[in-house]
């Protein structure tokens, strides 16, 4: 057990050095800095929407990391759902021109993504668009802890006008063999909130409630996640609408560890980034099922 906290917090401090060092702004000048090539395009423009989709994934230190954008370049606000990489732009918070939504999936090597070259986007009120995407795969692997997360960033215009720039991140690494699970929540700035469903990581919601009241991270809920996000939007992401969900106001990186975990999280956890007003801003699906059966 000594041996798997270390290298933990030797993970931790890896990806706290990320977190300081990243911007909160949704910047496409790392985008596709390395193989594979990347995917993108611009939709053909109509009366209702024209805009910009990339895809792409690198290595992300010794693990690796799948980004997915979208670039409005209509005067329309826009709103969509992308569901071979699980991402959806609410219709409640809708992308303004000129904006930039990302986000990414976190998984603990290369092989676990390929190209999708059938990764079609809809968009609201405007059908469905041609596009690609690098999806998570089933990829076995030597024993050995594994990762598993998603991220979004976007900007927005807040009630006062003011052009913000969000981010939430949620990374789930499972050791099977000393039943050991951390959960790393990130979000920011300030009252930016993270959104996540606890009932599927292998717990009882009673001990992650009783961690969570630990830390010093403040949180509302639990609240039906269909009523955070459109029940539509939901499906989209292959997550229960009516699943609990906990809005965690992290504004930084902090981790929760969990021991004696003898069951794997299985199956999709959700991700919202919520504005401090309580704006939905971002979704997307987590798909534990990546952590287990690594052989």
């Amino acid at each position: 057990m000594r041996s798997a906290v270390a290298g933990f917090a030797a993970i931790l401090s890896l990806a706290c050095n990320v977190v300081s060092a990243f911007a909160e702004e949704c910047s496409l000048v790392e985008f596709d800095k390395g193989p594979p090539t990347s995917v993108k395009d611009i939709t053909p423009p109509t009366t209702e929407s024209k805009f910009e989709w990339g895809s792409d994934v690198d290595r992300w230190g010794s693990e690796a990391r799948a980004w997915h954008y979208i670039r409005n370049l209509h005067s329309k606000r826009l709103s969509l759902d992308w569901p071979k990489p699980l991402f959806v732009i609410p219709f409640d918070g809708p992308l303004d021109f000129g904006g930039i939504a990302c986000q990414y999936d976190y998984a603990s090597s290369l092989e676990d993504f390929k190209l999708d070259r059938n990764a079609p986007i809809r968009v609201s009120n405007d059908g469905v668009k041609s596009a690609q995407a690098y999806v998570q795969v089933a990829a076995k692997k030597e024993p050995k802890s594994s990762v598993t997360g998603g991220e979004l960033r976007r900007t927005y215009k807040s009630e006062t006008g003011k052009i913000i720039a969000a981010f939430a991140r949620l990374l789930f690494r499972y050791n099977s063999a000393d039943k050991l699970l951390q959960v790393d929540i990130t979000s920011g700035p300030g009252e930016t909130r993270v959104g996540l469903g606890p009932q599927t990581i292998g717990i009882t919601q009673e001990t992650f409630y009783a961690n969570l009241k630990r830390s010093d991270l403040s949180f509302k809920g639990p609240i039906p996640l269909e009523k955070v996000v459109l029940r539509e939007e939901t499906k989209a992401i292959g997550a229960d609408p009516k699943q609990d969900v906990i809005l965690v106001q992290a504004n930084g990186q902090h981790s929760l560890r969990f021991e004696n975990v003898s069951i794997a999280p299985s199956g999709i956890t959700p991700l919202i980034l919520i504005a401090p007003d309580g704006k939905p801003l971002g979704l997307t699906g987590i798909n534990l099922d990546s952590l287990t059966d690594r052989k």
